[in-house]
Formats: structure tokens, C-alpha cells, sequence
């Protein structure tokens, strides 16, 4: 993705006085590129018949335990399940992507629970189809806890080339949901459906209240430092007076709130890590997938 291009684009429109999206994808989703932890790098020729890798960052659900899973690197001269991979990726970068191919109508899909803030955002999925058969369902959507979910209607891939499959919707307050993506195949073997290759998943936002998610953390943070007598509270004050500089700046952008929000969640983290102790305990269930067996 051309980051840096994104970023001068926004700041351009912005000193325009327009309205400009933000690719705020790092800030919400792991891995949203896949262009690390190759299970094939470029330049490989294996033949991959029938294999189910893991996706860092990504939660599957997957309807059948059989066909292709796997992150491959862009120039990959071997096939999956019989289908190609592009030398380079959709917008003409290195890099990788997630190739994903079934049959049957069994349903492959993968998600990330985010929480995002009030505003309108726009999730790109450009989709590489490496055969010539052209049918897939699209799973790209917007799933939030509560309230209307919004779902691709992409039903096929254009052969031996990219797609660009996309959801925008609007959220009137901070909402938690899930981004997801995937495909549900034809009828038949996996001959009868496209062979995916995903290049990555992008969150563009536009008009986003990053502000008020800034304020509850620093409200967070301010409780969490108390009377300051807290090992190395002073670390913590000085994140929570920086977040609170930005805040204060009317000219602050997105990603200026955004990155002090990251700063400031990451000095609590390692303020909670520091003043753990049997009375007061660190709850580490957040790294457990699926905790609550909801």
C-alpha cells in the first residue's frame, strides 16, 4: 500500500479544508498486509495441493479442514490448488498475500474484532484471482456487536486478475465489531470456484471523532496513576501529559491522535506490568483466544 502517498494526500486535502480518508489500518488490525511470515516466498515452485496454514493476527472460521490456506510472497512461480500468484501485488508493490481456495460450498473467512471510533470508513480487500473460473462469494463485512451489519456483493472474481471487493459504512458512536473477509465457494469441487489471493485488508477512515477514544483513555490513564505512588508513575504521567498536549491541539491530525492514543495504551501496559502484585493482579485473559467460550 502507498502509505507515505496516502498520508501527503490526506495532509493536502486537509490544508484544502477538505474532507480526507486515512489509511488507518495499522492502528486497528494485525497483519492487515500479510507481507510477513511467508509459508512460500517468491521464487518457489512447489506444487501445494491440500494444506490449512495459520494467518498471524487473523481469527478463521472455516467450514472444512481440506483445500488451501496459506501466505505466499508475491512472485511465487509454484501454484496452490492449481492456481497462479501475481509477480507483484495490486497496487504494483512486493509483498505478499493470503491465498484461500475451496469447494463444495464450504465457507472460508477470517476476522479481526476491532473497536472503532464515530465516523465513516471504507474496508479495501483487492482480490487477485489466480484460475480461470470466475465464481466465489465475497464474506468481506462489517459485523458490529450491535447494530446493521454491511456485507460485500461481490459473487465472482475476474479471471487471472485483481479485484477490488469494498464496504463503506457510517458509525455514529465508538462501536466494536468485526472485520472480515473470506469467500464461500460454488457448488462442486474447488475446480467449480475462483483461487484467491487476498494482497491486504485496509481501513480508510473519514471524519473520525479519534478525539473522544483519546479522552477516555486519558481518563483511564489519570485513575490508573492515582496519588502517583506507583512504581515509575512518573513514565506514566509524562505519556498522559503528552496525550493530553495533543488533545489539546486543534490542529492535531488523525494519526497524531491515534499515535498518542498507542503511546499512552502502551505506558499503561507496562505501568500495570510494573505495579502487579498478588493484591492487585494483571489480567492477562485478553491474550487468551476466546476466553469466555462466547
Amino acid at each position: 500500500m502507498h502509505k507515505k502517498f496516502t498520508m501527503l494526500f490526506a495532509c493536502l486535502m486537509a490544508s484544502l479544508g477538505l474532507t480526507a480518508q486515512t489509511d488507518v489500518s495499522s492502528y486497528f488490525l494485525e497483519n492487515a498486509g500479510f507481507d510477513n511470515d511467508f509459508d512460500y516466498k517468491s521464487g518457489a515452485t512447489n506444487v501445494v495441493k491440500e494444506e490449512i496454514k495459520s494467518v498471524k493476527g487473523w481469527t478463521p472460521e472455516l467450514s472444512a479442514t481440506y483445500t488451501i490456506v496459506g501466505t505466499y510472497e508475491f512472485g511465487f512461480k509454484g501454484t496452490f490448488n492449481g492456481a497462479s500468484l501475481p509477480a507483484k501485488g495490486y497496487d504494483g508493490e512486493s509483498g505478499g498475500g493470503l491465498a484461500i481456495s475451496t469447494g463444495w460450498d464450504q465457507t472460508f473467512l477470517f476476522y479481526q474484532t476491532v473497536t472503532l471510533p464515530a465516523g465513516t470508513y471504507t474496508v479495501n480487500v483487492p482480490t487477485y484471482n489466480g484460475c480461470a473460473v470466475t465464481a466465489a462469494t465475497s464474506q468481506l463485512a462489517w459485523i458490529p456487536s450491535s447494530g446493521t451489519s454491511v456485507k460485500s456483493t461481490v459473487k465472482s472474481y475476474a479471471a487471472n486478475s485483481w479485484t477490488l471487493d469494498k464496504i463503506t459504512f457510517t458509525l455514529s458512536k465508538a462501536t466494536t465489531g468485526k472485520i472480515q473477509f473470506g469467500m464461500v465457494a460454488a457448488s462442486g469441487g474447488s475446480a467449480n470456484s475462483a483461487k484467491l489471493v487476498v494482497d491486504y485488508v485496509q481501513i480508510m477512515g473519514e471524519n473520525m471523532d479519534v478525539k473522544s477514544s483519546l479522552a477516555e483513555v486519558i481518563s483511564t490513564a489519570t485513575s490508573l496513576y492515582g496519588d502517583g505512588s506507583g512504581v515509575d508513575a512518573a513514565t506514566l504521567k509524562a505519556a498522559i501529559d503528552a496525550a493530553q498536549g495533543v488533545y489539546d491541539n486543534g490542529s492535531a491530525s488523525v494519526v497524531d491522535v491515534l499515535d498518542a492514543q498507542s503511546a499512552l495504551e502502551e505506558a499503561m501496559a507496562i505501568y500495570r506490568k510494573q505495579n502487579a502484585s498478588e493484591e492487585n493482579p494483571l489480567d492477562y485473559s485478553q491474550y487468551i483466544k476466546n476466553p469466555s467460550f462466547e
